[in-house]
């Protein structure tokens, strides 16, 4: 046991220091996979890769690697405030417990963003980690869909419905970000070709937000596109156009094995936009009514708010609230607990991360895409004292350093999007910037 637990450090001990962005990518994504894991380990998951994620803060001092000011005043203001939230929070005890659960892993983790935000290679090794557990989540929901006709929502590798439909509309994001950007044929289309059997499966979760996230974004990435090109070309028009009849169709031909309390929610989400609120819909009723509690929070003390974990105090205290320690919408949790101050933060933080510039990498343009999506997913089930994932996307692209405004030319993009084809897709190596880029004209 000893050994195996020996090993086992060894080779985390190397990621840390030899490949940053996959240890990030495990750790934001640890509400995947942690319910399967965790039996077969002596500690905690989330302690162990957060003390190495946190471990990243020594080299990136070493490197002194230039910050990104905006970012950097913004995110430890936002540390302050939550450490300072305790002294005028309702109930001492649970806002020092909260605050320093946040430091210790979430905070100070999220070094590890930074110092893989200035790592070449960083981007696309955290992509390439999260598109494996997508595909693991597609493969075995796949498989879980095809050997069962249980009616039960699609549960996998212990991770909850919303989990489950996180991960599997990873993929489709991810390709959404190939289609929109240059990047080799070889790894576009078979991530695009997997984007309709990932919604399966988060179809088959039952959980409604992320599925229909995902099809805003690449929706949105296609109009964008569209808009600024003239058009996403012949070839991807067409290429696109078949896989969403085929995704159509698929979703039509397996509606016999999605199981039925799934199907039932969307359902009943249908009836309550159409105003006919179905009886089975309790979850956008609740949140409805967690979101107008926050509301009210914020209105009565609009300044400075409950101070840290003060939504979490109200809770027990009101029976409409059902227990819920949070509700559900980082940007009225924010309001609710520090007030104004704190919504012009995390407001901030978000949109430097949306402005950022990027590189033509579709590896970037994927963390972009991906960051969208989870955003907007915490507008509807967003913890800020635990979302993980939605704290390291944010902080990849709020510190990833901006260059000049730069222009690709024909040639130069056909090298930038080597290497080609799976077997080089988790490689770090870049070609010179100077062989890649020409300025832009004035």
């Amino acid at each position: 046991m000893w050994v195996v637990a020996a090993l086992v450090a060894t080779g985390l001990g190397f990621l840390a220091y030899a490949a940053p962005g996959v240890l990030l990518a495990a750790y934001v994504a640890i509400p995947f996979y942690k319910g399967a894991l965790q039996p077969f380990s002596p500690v905690d998951v989330t302690v162990v890769l957060a003390a190495l994620n946190g471990a990243s803060l020594l080299p990136l001092i070493m490197r002194q690697t230039a910050l990104r000011r905006s970012a950097a005043v913004l995110w430890v203001a936002t540390a302050v405030l939550v450490v300072g939230g305790v002294a005028w929070a309702m109930e001492g005890n649970l806002a020092l417990g909260t605050a320093a659960g946040w430091l210790g892993l979430v905070a100070v983790p999220m070094v590890a963003a930074i110092r893989v935000s200035a790592d070449p290679g960083g981007a696309r090794s955290f992509v390439v980690t999260l598109a494996m557990f997508s595909v693991a989540f597609v493969g075995l929901g796949a498989l879980a869909l095809l050997g069962s006709g249980s009616g039960d929502r699609l549960l996998l590798l212990g991770a909850n419905t919303i989990g489950v439909a996180r991960a599997a509309c990873l993929l489709p994001v991810i390709g959404a970000a190939y289609l929109t950007a240059s990047g080799p044929r070889s790894i576009r289309w078979p991530l695009i070709a997997l984007g309709p059997p990932a919604i399966v499966v988060a179809i088959a979760s039952g959980s409604r937000g992320p599925v229909l996230f995902a099809i805003v974004v690449v929706a949105a990435g296609a109009i964008s596109v569209g808009i600024r090109n003239g058009g996403i070309g012949h070839r991807r028009t067409v290429g696109v156009s078949v896989l969403g009849a085929l995704a159509a169709v698929g979703v039509v031909a397996l509606l016999p094995e999605l199981p039925v309390a799934s199907l039932l929610r969307f359902e009943d989400l249908l009836t309550f936009v159409l105003g006919t609120r179905g009886e089975g819909d309790t979850s956008t009723a609740a949140r409805l009514t967690l979101f107008d509690a926050a509301w009210q929070m914020f209105a009565s003390k609009p300044l400075f708010g409950w101070g840290t974990a003060g939504f979490a105090w109200l809770s027990p205290l009101d029976e409409a609230l059902r227990g819920n320690t949070y509700p559900h919408n980082v940007l009225l949790q924010f309001a609710a607990e520090f007030g104004v101050i704190g919504l012009i933060l995390a407001v901030g933080l978000f949109l430097v991360a949306l402005n950022r510039r990027l590189p033509a990498d579709p590896m970037w343009h994927a963390i972009r895409y991906i960051f969208v999506f989870w955003l907007m997913n915490a507008m509807i089930s967003g913890d800020i004292y635990s979302d993980r994932m939605l704290w390291g996307l944010t902080l990849l692209l709020a510190f990833r350093p901006n260059g000049p405004q730069l222009t690709v030319d024909a040639k130069a993009r056909s090298r930038l999007v080597a290497p080609r084809g799976w077997t080089t897709f988790a490689r770090a190596k870049v070609a010179p910037a100077s062989a890649l880029i020409a300025p832009a004209s004035s």
